[in-house]
């Protein structure tokens, strides 16, 4: 009884948190996010929320089903929703997120600041971006790909985002300015 309560709570609150995201409508115009005075990375427009659903949980070091853990952060993203350049960075390489299949992109920047820290996004095409393409922090990257349509309409849409510095995975959460709508 309780885990039903508890799935519905998940479910209910993320519901509400992508119709207010999608009714406050674009933060910036031009394809440019208007991103806050902070130095926070932001991926999609606030609030960033993590993916937290009855397919499972979005957080850095989730455990997955293969038995490996979660490589990255989910946050929620509609379908056809902007995704932004976090930092100033260069277009590194396209990704496959799937061996199997070669509709869900992927797409690993690097920061002009400092070359060893990429990061990976998934399930999002770029607009116009292409490898060695440049991009200045709140550029439009591209749009998001609907997810949901590959597993389950019980999982949310969302972007996938992972860290890495010197070619080792690291937590990205420290750099998110998160909400997460998780019961108690």
């Amino acid at each position: 009884m309780e885990v039903n309560k508890n799935a519905k709570y998940i479910i209910a609150v993320g519901a509400l948190l992508l119709l207010s995201r999608k009714l406050l409508g674009s933060f910036g115009g031009g394809g440019r996010l208007r991103v806050p005075n902070d130095s926070y990375w932001y991926f999609v427009k606030p609030p960033q929320i993590m993916r937290n659903d009855s397919e499972g949980k979005g957080h850095w070091g989730a455990p997955r089903n293969n038995g490996k853990p979660h490589k990255g952060v989910d946050l929620l993203a509609n379908k056809g929703e902007a995704v932004y350049a976090p930092f100033d960075c260069v277009v590194n390489r396209t990704l496959l997120v799937y061996d199997w299949s070669n509709k869900w992109i992927g797409w690993e920047v690097k920061s002009i600041e400092n070359p060893n820290i990429r990061v990976k996004f998934f399930y999002c095409v770029l607009d116009k971006g292409k490898v060695g393409q440049t991009f200045k922090r709140g550029d439009k990257l591209g749009v998001m790909q609907g997810i949901n349509e590959q597993y389950s309409p019980a999982m949310y849409n969302h972007l996938h985002v992972e860290l890495w510095e010197n070619n080792v995975n690291k937590d990205i959460t420290p750099y998110l300015n998160l909400q997460t709508p998780t019961p108690q």
